[in-house]
C-alpha cells in the first residue's frame, strides 16, 4: 500500500493499535480503512461474496478466510515496532479480527449483483467493446466498470482464418447448409457475457459425426473456466444453480432422446430468459440470487423428444435446432477437436467474434430462417403427436362425434402419413394414447366434451367418445 495513503488514514482515524497499560487494543476503524485502501475488493450482498479486481481486468471470487488472512497481514505491517510479537498476536483476537470484517462489508458492500453489459468480449490483453454508431469492435484496455468475470486467455488475430474448422467439421454434418450462420451466431454469444437472444442450441444427429467435436473446441475457445456441465436432470436443484453462477457456457453432451422429457425441462426457459433465480451452497446456511442468462448447448444422437406441457410457444422461440447427417464418404478422425485447435485456435476465435459483431448489429435477436422454422415444427409436433394430431385432424363439427375405439386407429395412420419414427411415437401403447388424447382435448378442444352416451346409428348401444367434433381424412 502506498505509504503516503496510509498515513493520510492514520492521521485522520488515529493510530491502528493504541497502547494500553498491559496490552493492545485494536482501532478497528482505523484498520478497516487501512484493508479498504489496500486493494480494490467489493461485497455483493445478494451473494454474499467477495470480489477482488484483478490485474488481468477480471473480478475474482474471494473466501473471507483470504480476507482475513490480508488483514493479519496488514495489522502485523503496521503494528507498533517497539511491541514485541507476543503482545500484538494478543490482540488480534478471533472476534477483533472478525469485528473489523464485519465493518468492513458494511464499507465496500453493495446491494445490486453488478452484471456486466452485453456488448464487450474479455479477451488475453484487452476488450473488444462494441461501438453501436460505427457497427464495429473497438479495443480498449481492462477496466474494473466492466464488471467482467469471465476472461477468453486468447490472443485476437481478426485476419485469421479456420477453412479447415469449417469446410472438413461443421460444413459436412449440417443438413440445412445455412445453419453455419446460426451456429456463428451462437458462438459469438458465447463470447459475450449474457444470453442477449434469450435461445439455447440444440445440436442432434447420428453418432460420431462430429457433434461433440464441434461442442469441445467451443468450449476450448471460451475457456474452462468458463465452461461447466450442464445436468439435465437436475436443473431445478437449487445446489446446481449455485454451481453455474459463475459460468457463461453450459453444455450437456451425448444425452439420451429423453433427456429433454423430464418435468422440471422448463427450467430451461428461466435459464436463458433472464429470470431472477434463487440457488442455495453447499455447506452454507445462505441463499443466493443469480441471473438466468446462461447461453446453453445441447447435443444428442438421433431425435431428441421434448415434453412442453403448454409451454410449445416458448421453447418454439427459444429454441435453435442443428439436424445433422453423417456425411458422404466420412471418416472419423482422432482428436480431431485438438488437431483443429491447435491449427486454427486463432482463425476459430476469429469467426466466433465476426458472429457477436454480426449477432450484436442485429439488435441481439438470431433470425431463424424458413427452413429452421419448418424443422423445429417438426421437432415440437413430433415431440408431442398425440397433440399435434388433435390439432391437425380434429375440428369442431356439431353434427358428428369421435368415438373413443376411433382414435387410436386414426392416431397411428396420421403417423404413417406424417413419417414419425422416433421413441415419442413408436413407444406409445394404445392405453397412452387415449389418455393423451384425452388430456389434449379438454386444452385444445374444450368446446368437444367427453360423453358415455354416445349413439351410433344402427346400433342400440351407448358407446364412449366426444361429441360435436369429428376426425378429418387423410388423403394417401
Amino acid at each position: 500500500m502506498d505509504r503516503d495513503r496510509m498515513q493520510k488514514i492514520i492521521a485522520r482515524y488515529g493510530e491502528p493499535f493504541l497502547k494500553m497499560k498491559t496490552a493492545l487494543k485494536l482501532n478497528c476503524t482505523c484498520l478497516c480503512k487501512l484493508l479498504k485502501s489496500s486493494w480494490r475488493v467489493r461485497y455483493i450482498r445478494p451473494l454474499k461474496r467477495y470480489e477482488r479486481y484483478s490485474v488481468f481486468g477480471t473480478w475474482v471470487e474471494l473466501r473471507e478466510d483470504a480476507v482475513l488472512n490480508r488483514l493479519k497481514a496488514l495489522a502485523m505491517t503496521v503494528a507498533p515496532s517497539d511491541c514485541n510479537r507476543t503482545l500484538i498476536c494478543t490482540a488480534l483476537t478471533h472476534a477483533a479480527l472478525n469485528g473489523i470484517v464485519r465493518l468492513f462489508r458494511c464499507e465496500i458492500g453493495i446491494d445490486n449483483f453488478p452484471l456486466p453489459p452485453c456488448r464487450f468480449i474479455h479477451l488475453r490483453d484487452h476488450l473488444l467493446v462494441f461501438d453501436k454508431d460505427a457497427r464495429r469492435f473497438n479495443g480498449v484496455p481492462f477496466s474494473p466498470e466492466f464488471n467482467s468475470r469471465n476472461r477468453i486467455n486468447l490472443p485476437y488475430n481478426p485476419e485469421a482464418k479456420c477453412p479447415r474448422f469449417i469446410n472438413d467439421l461443421v460444413l459436412p454434418m449440417l443438413e440445412n447448409k445455412d445453419d453455419l450462420l446460426l451456429i456463428q451466431l451462437y458462438f459469438g454469444q458465447c463470447l459475450l457475457h449474457a444470453n442477449i437472444s434469450q435461445t439455447f442450441l440444440i445440436i442432434s444427429g447420428p453418432a460420431e459425426i462430429g457433434k461433440s467435436v464441434l461442442v469441445n473446441i467451443i468450449e476450448a475457445i471460451v475457456g474452462s473456466e468458463n465452461v461447466t456441465e450442464l445436468h439435465l436432470d437436475r436443473l431445478a436443484s437449487p445446489f446446481e444453480l449455485a454451481e453455474y453462477a459463475s459460468k457463461i457456457l453450459l453444455t450437456a453432451k451425448d444425452v439420451n432422446n429423453d433427456a429433454l422429457s423430464a418435468n422440471n425441462i422448463n427450467a430451461l426457459k428461466k435459464y436463458t430468459g433472464n429470470d431472477l433465480l434463487t440457488a442455495e451452497q453447499k455447506n452454507r446456511n445462505s441463499r443466493i440470487y443469480v441471473r438466468g442468462n446462461f447461453n446453453i448447448i445441447i447435443t444428442g444422437n438421433g431425435d431428441l423428444a421434448l415434453n412442453l406441457g403448454n409451454s410449445r410457444d416458448a421453447f418454439k422461440r427459444r429454441m435453435i435446432w442443428i439436424d445433422c447427417r453423417k456425411p458422404e464418404n466420412f471418416k472419423r478422425i482422432e482428436g480431431f477437436d485438438k488437431l483443429l485447435l491447435d491449427e486454427e485456435r486463432e482463425g476459430i476465435l476469429a469467426w466466433g467474434i465476426d458472429g457477436a459483431l454480426k449477432l450484436l448489429c442485429s439488435g441481439g435477436i438470431i433470425v431463424k430462417g424458413k427452413k429452421q422454422e419448418e424443422a423445429i415444427e417438426y421437432l415440437l409436433d413430433e415431440s408431442s403427436p398425440v397433440e399435434t394430431f388433435i390439432r391437425e385432424r380434429v375440428v369442431y363439427d356439431p353434427d358428428n362425434s369421435i368415438l373413443s375405439r376411433d382414435v387410436v386407429p386414426a392416431f397411428y395412420n396420421f403417423a404413417r402419413y406424417i413419417g414419425w419414427n422416433n421413441d415419442a411415437v413408436v413407444h406409445l401403447s394404445p392405453r397412452q394414447i387415449e389418455q393423451r388424447f384425452s388430456q389434449g382435448m379438454l386444452r385444445l378442444r374444450p368446446e368437444c366434451r367427453y360423453s358415455t352416451n354416445i349413439k351410433v346409428p344402427g346400433s342400440m348401444k351407448l358407446l364412449r367418445g366426444y361429441m360435436h367434433c369429428k376426425i378429418c381424412d387423410i388423403k394417401f
